[in-house]
Parts: C-alpha cells; structure tokens; sequence
C-alpha cells in the first residue's frame, strides 16, 4: 500500500503543468483519485470532507479560500477522494469534495466548490469528470422506488390500542417483554429497524445520492391516505406510531445536512423558493435540535426516531387538502432540488465521458 507522501507525489506529479511529459503525466485520472490516502490520511481534506457532508458552509468556505492562494494544496483538497460518514450514520467511501455536496443533495455547497477548480490547469476537466459521474443520480431523484410500507402500515391498523400504546412507551417505560415475543406489531416495528440498520445498505460505495427523498414521500403519502382508518375510539395514538417511529426514524436514518437545515428551522417554503437557508439544526419550534445518528439513543428508544419527529410544517391532524399540501410541499422540495442540482452540473461542460 502506498503512503500519504507517496500516493500525494503521485497526485502531483500526473497533474504537474511545469512536467507535461513526465511519466506519470498519462496514468489515468479515474487511478488517480481512486488510490486511498491510507495509512496517513491528509487531516485538512478530511475536515474538508466532514464539512461538506455535515453542510457547513462557512466554515468549507473559509477552508477553500484560504487554499485557493496555494494552487498545490487547492488541488489536492479538490481531487483527493476519501471516506466520510453522513449525519445519518451512512458511510460514503472514496468521494470527492464535489461528489459528496452532490450526494449529500446541497446546491448550495455545491456552487461553492464549483468555481475552485477554474484556479489551476486542468481543473475544469477534473471538475467535469466529477460531475458526470453524478447527473444520472440527480437525474433518477424523483423515480427511486421507495421502500414499501404498506404492509407496516396494515399491521398498525389491526392493531390493539393496548399493543400501539406499548410500542409508544420509550426510554424506561419501554417493556421490552411485552407479550412475550407474540405481539405482531412489535415484531413488525422491529424488523423495519433492522431493515432500515442493515449494515450493507449503510455504505455507499459507488455514485449515487445519500437519500432516496422518495422514502420520506412515501411514508407521508400513506400516512395521510389512511388517515381516518387509523383513528380507534377518537384516539390518534396510531397517528402518532407513525409519525414519531416511521417518519421520525427515516428523518433520523436518512436525510442528510440540508434537509435537516429545512426542517429544522421551518425553511421548506423558503427552500422551494431557491432562498438561502439557514443553517442551524436547532428547531424553530419546540424544544431540541435535529440530531444527527447516536447508537445510544436508538438502543435506548428514545428521541428522534422513537418518541418524536420533525415536522414539516404541517399539523399530522390537519384535515383535507391540508394533508395533500403537505405531501405536495415534500414533492415540490424534492423538484426544487432536483433542478437545482441539474441546472449546477450541466453548465460548463467541455466533453463527455462516460460513466465510471
């Protein structure tokens, strides 16, 4: 395996403008970016990458600025490709500054890195490359196919109140020998964590986006449709279940930083809209913030995920068209989105190449 200073020796010299015919001048780029800075991890690109992932736009800014007087170290920030872990808990392996605001879904981040790469020679090829490997990944946003739900949802609606209060109870309420193992609905939660948890759908190894923004659709979708079948003896505990343990744990698991900026702070319409958002994770209603991943919290059934959600701005009692506009409001996000990230990685195009 080759060490940091040999792998960065390699970066540089392949890319060098003062040796156009030195050896290395033709290795392929796609070698290149792909070698792992391992055992000795550059530290600055990886906060870098931390930066992009947990969307801090300020501080990735200052970061690329303070670089952009060192063309050497510009490059090596922008064309390193490492491993990073999103606010979900998803591992993403071997991506790029760029690819990562992409995957990540941030348009914002992703104007800024943009123009770094018009700061040295062959900067706007590289940056082409990377793009390319991602437009079929915005393109396909708002086709995935989400995870199915129905047959959850089925569940909680034949479900006791007595077994959905169960489930509801948290923290030290929580029985966890309730009915023995025979509760069905227990068992159903339990196995829609384990799906969601599964260590093999949490890497993301090869290009494509951190979040099916379909799944969150989904669960609104269904919620809403069945909305008057879930209602026992004017009770919304069933309601409740799914808002607080489907909603609430695919917000947890799935969404990455500017989604949790969104609904953090009420900014849905503002995002629509193609505003600047705000970028604090402290809810603008109620208490708390939206926290990322936290094993403790999950194996304790407390939080998001268990005891709460973040709503998106429209009361889970709403009636009628109200729950319509919700789910319009996720959709519209979500082609806001799509756009955007569309109209930042066609421009400037130099040539084609094909997908790797």
């Amino acid at each position: 395996m080759l060490t940091h200073s040999q792998t960065k020796f390699l970066l540089l010299a392949s890319h060098s403008k003062n040796n156009p015919n030195n050896p290395f001048s033709n290795m392929p780029k796609e070698i290149i970016r792909n070698i792992k800075y391992l055992p000795d991890p550059d530290p600055d690109f990886l906060d870098a990458l931390k930066e992009t992932t947990d969307g801090q736009l300020k501080e990735l800014r200052d970061r690329l600025q303070k670089a952009k007087s060192d063309p050497v170290k510009l490059k090596s920030l922008l064309l390193q490709a490492g491993d990073v872990i999103t606010p979900g808990g998803v591992e993403v392996r071997g991506t790029t500054l760029l690819e990562c605001a992409i995957g990540s879904g941030d348009p914002e981040i992703v104007a800024l890195i943009k123009p770094y790469f018009l700061e040295f020679k062959e900067g706007e090829e590289e940056r082409e490359i990377q793009l390319e490997r991602y437009r079929h990944c915005i393109e396909e946003m708002q086709t995935q196919k989400p995870d199915d739900l129905t047959w959850l949802i089925d569940i909680i609606k034949e479900s006791s109140l007595e077994d959905v209060r169960a489930e509801l109870a948290t923290g030290d309420n929580y029985d966890p020998n309730y009915k023995e193992g025979n509760s069905p609905l227990r068992n159903a939660l339990n196995k829609f964590r384990e799906e969601k948890l599964d260590p093999k759908s949490r890497i993301i190894d090869k290009p494509r986006m951190h979040c099916n923004y379909q799944n969150l659709i989904h669960a609104y979708e269904i919620l809403y449709a069945e909305w008057n079948k879930l209602i026992v003896n004017d009770s919304y505990d069933k309601h409740d279940l799914i808002c607080q343990q489907i909603i609430g744990l695919i917000q947890l698991l799935e969404l990455p930083a500017y989604e949790r900026y969104v609904f953090a702070r009420g900014q849905i319409d503002d995002a629509i809209a193609g505003k600047k958002i705000e970028r604090s994770l402290a809810c603008l209603y109620g208490n708390g913030s939206f926290p990322n991943v936290d094993i403790n919290l999950i194996n304790g059934r407390t939080g998001v995920g268990f005891n709460s959600y973040i709503s998106i701005g429209v009361r889970p009692a709403a009636r009628g068209g109200q729950r319509a506009w919700g789910v319009a409001r996720l959709q519209n996000l979500c082609q806001t989105k799509t756009s955007n990230l569309q109209n930042l990685c066609g421009t400037l195009e130099r040539r084609k190449h094909p997908r790797v």
